[in-house]
This record gives C-alpha cells, sequence and structure tokens, in this order.
C-alpha cells in the first residue's frame, strides 16, 4: 500500500514488536507514514468480532454532530464510549499500551466512533474538540485511528501538510504523534475523504487520544 509519494525514500515498513513479550512472538506490521510528524500505521489491530461489538454498540448512540457552524467541514455521526463501558474497550485499551510502550494510566479513556455514510466526510482542520471543548492539545502525545472498515473508493484519511493519504484498511490504527512543544500544528492537520459511491456502504472508525 503506497500512503506515501515515492520521493520519501526513507519511509519503510517493517515488523514491530517494541520489547512487549506479546508482540515478540507475533509482532505487528508497521507502515511509517511521516517522519516529521511522526505518524506510523499498523494493520490488524481490530479484530472482525472486536468491529461488530463496537459497531453494534454505537448504532443507537450514534448522533449528527458538527465542529464549525460557519463552514461545512463536517458531515458525519459520533458516538463517545468510556472505557469502562464494554470489556471491548478495555482490551484495547491494553493493546495501546503494547502499540505505544505505556502504561495503562497514561491511555485516555474516551473513544470516539465515527460513522460517515455515503459523501460523509471530515475537511482537514485544526480543532480538536474533548469533554473540555479544548482548542490546545497541550498535555495530549497522540491521536490514534482505527479504521472498521475497508473503503474501496473515497474514504481515506489525509494529512494535505505532509502529502500523506491513508486509505480506509479494516482493522488498521493509524498513531499520528504530538510535536515536543505539545501542539498538534498545521502539519498534523488531518480529515476524511467522502465516500464514493452507494455500493461501498459507509465507513466507520474509532479516535483516542494519548496523554503524555
Amino acid at each position: 500500500m503506497n500512503t506515501m509519494d515515492c520521493k520519501y525514500p526513507y519511509l519503510k515498513c517493517r515488523y514491530y514488536h517494541g520489547n512487549c513479550k506479546y508482540l515478540i512472538i507475533g509482532p505487528l506490521r508497521e507502515e511509517i507514514v511521516s517522519v516529521v510528524p511522526s505518524m506510523k500505521l499498523y494493520h490488524n489491530i481490530l479484530y472482525d468480532n472486536e468491529i461488530k461489538r463496537i459497531k453494534e454498540l454505537s448504532k443507537p448512540k450514534l448522533e449528527k454532530l458538527s465542529i464549525d457552524t460557519n463552514e461545512d467541514i463536517s458531515l458525519r455521526k459520533v458516538a463517545s464510549f468510556r472505557k469502562q463501558n464494554d470489556q471491548v474497550f478495555e482490551t484495547i485499551n491494553r493493546r495501546l499500551v503494547q502499540i505505544t510502550s505505556k502504561s495503562t494510566t497514561n491511555i485516555v479513556d474516551k473513544y470516539v466512533v465515527t460513522n460517515y455514510g455515503v459523501g460523509g466526510h471530515y475537511l482537514p482542520h485544526t480543532k480538536y474538540i474533548d469533554d473540555d471543548n479544548l482548542i490546545n492539545s497541550k498535555g495530549r502525545d497522540a491521536i490514534v485511528i482505527f479504521h472498521m472498515d475497508d473503503v474501496p473508493e473515497g474514504g481515506a484519511t489525509v494529512l494535505p501538510e505532509v502529502n500523506a493519504r491513508v486509505p480506509s484498511v479494516k482493522g488498521s490504527a493509524l498513531v499520528i504523534y504530538n510535536t515536543p512543544m505539545g501542539q498538534f500544528l498545521k502539519f498534523t492537520q488531518y480529515g476524511s475523504c467522502p465516500i464514493v459511491y452507494a455500493v461501498y456502504g459507509d465507513k466507520w472508525t474509532m479516535s483516542v487520544y494519548l496523554k503524555q
């Protein structure tokens, strides 16, 4: 899968274990999407039964969300969960610890599930909203975006400032790391391309912020 232009020869794919004893036995497929800012794509992170459970939990809770009333930058529905809401989130929380080499106390426990229908999109932006409606991202180490569907046409996660395009591949997780100054600058603004055809159905993602 080509996530970046070929003029970046230092980008690579590899097997990653992070000195975790579980991952040494079964290492992750890690794809380096960008070096500055640091962005990594991991494959086969979510299992089919977990994706099915997350969608089942989310469908009754989905609500339309717009993060800017003056611009048409968002066409999507969202549902939020704490890790305590279901065992599936506890399991994913532990998996994030293995991927990022953090302790469980550093993993933010709010998971945001997003559904994009046909034409659903999320234009690139730098506003990040959480429980306190904070735009400043200080204290956040990274954002993780899980893809829960294969979308052949459209639906890619894009980061225009670094010329990155990450297709929606079922079960994958994109990790976008913060800058040393504690800010998600314009380099890390991201968006979601529209779903092209009705035959491809919709697109589901799940995101979570990680604390520093």
